[in-house]
């Protein structure tokens, strides 16, 4: 597909998102999927002014390649449209089409996993390039993205989802971690109030930058995947999660874990997979009301018993019995 050609798919696009002014697409069926058409033409739109209207020196090697991509895509989005809409007409006229490819409904999954691809390729080739990525997308909601270094998230205003990886060299041996002062690879990192769920992935950061994390006032799902802290002890002192309903904790070189009920006051789970070296779960972790479920996988004994004494001690409370289920640990004997 052209360039020219996006344009007319756009035009069609708002003649289907218009279609109560005209007597081609006045139609129930059409009408229904109108949501449809106005956000792959918001969609669409935006891509199109980022990479064919707007020039970005920055990113200008990658433009060939980003533009092929989006046109695939544009034209895999024109393709099903027209199949929906001829389908539509066809059963106006009272016939009732055999193929599987004119269906009732507009299905658009494929579309929006490309578009979704460009969009995560565009922003990572911009942040890789010191680019301000938020002026092609300053609505994203959702963002994958690789770093070598800290960036400033707080701008994405409408962002709810994140997920980083910052790349590193080769990964240090266990004693070099647990005693490093710093164990911080990013030098600068902060993310918008809007964010909800957030996963980090080799960040390096030491603990006492969870404090950025903790005062996220949306904040309900926290992923901690290898590598995304350092040291030896997590204490979470006086921090509180205002809304943390989830947390994860996978295959971090973490010890001690000094943590309090009144840090986590809406936890419902706690997962913990692979955080071999760490003793124990703290057992006022059991004091949560919210908290319904707690997961232990591939953990060290000491660490499985630790979360089996928390409903034992709930028990002899009078309190409720949160669920506990330990899978895969390394100690052999239990």
């Amino acid at each position: 597909m052209t360039y020219a050609g996006m344009q007319m798919f756009m035009e069609k696009l708002k003649q289907l998102i218009n279609c109560n002014d005209n007597p081609l697409f006045n139609n129930p069926e059409i009408i229904c999927e109108r949501p449809q058409f106005q956000l792959l033409y918001e969609q669409l739109g935006t891509m199109i002014q980022t990479l064919f209207i707007d020039q970005h020196k920055d990113i200008h090697e990658y433009h060939k390649l980003m533009k092929k991509r989006l046109t695939d895509a544009a034209e895999e989005a024109q393709y099903i449209v027209d199949l929906f809409v001829s389908g539509v007409h066809i059963r106006n006229m009272g016939h009732f089409p055999t193929s599987e490819d004119f269906k009732s409904s507009l299905n658009l999954d494929d579309v929006w996993r490309s578009f979704e691809s460009v969009k995560v390729e565009l922003m990572s080739v911009a942040l890789r390039y010191g680019d301000n990525f938020e002026k092609y997308f300053p609505c994203i909601k959702e963002l994958r993205c690789n770093l070598q270094e800290g960036y400033d998230f707080k701008s994405l205003t409408n962002l709810e989802t994140l997920k980083l990886t910052v790349q590193h060299g080769p990964r240090r041996m266990k004693s070099n971690v647990l005693d490093s002062p710093k164990g911080c690879g990013m030098n600068h990192i902060t993310f918008p109030a809007t964010l909800k769920t957030l996963t980090l992935a080799m960040c390096r950061l030491p603990w006492s930058c969870m404090s950025i994390i903790q005062s996220l006032p949306n904040l309900e799902v926290l992923k901690l995947q290898i590598d995304a802290f350092m040291g030896s002890c997590w204490n979470t002192y006086k921090q509180e999660f205002r809304q943390l309903i989830f947390l994860r904790l996978n295959n971090l070189f973490i010890k001690q874990w000094e943590g309090y009920s009144t840090s986590f006051p809406c936890l419902r789970q706690l997962e913990v997979i692979s955080c071999k070296l760490l003793e124990e779960i703290p057992l006022e972790i059991g004091d949560i009301p919210t908290l319904e479920i707690i997961k232990i996988k591939s953990c060290s004994h000491s660490c499985v018993e630790s979360v089996r004494r928390i409903p034992e001690e709930q028990h002899d409370s009078g309190n409720y019995d949160p669920k506990v289920d330990v899978n895969g640990f390394d100690d052999l004997s239990l």
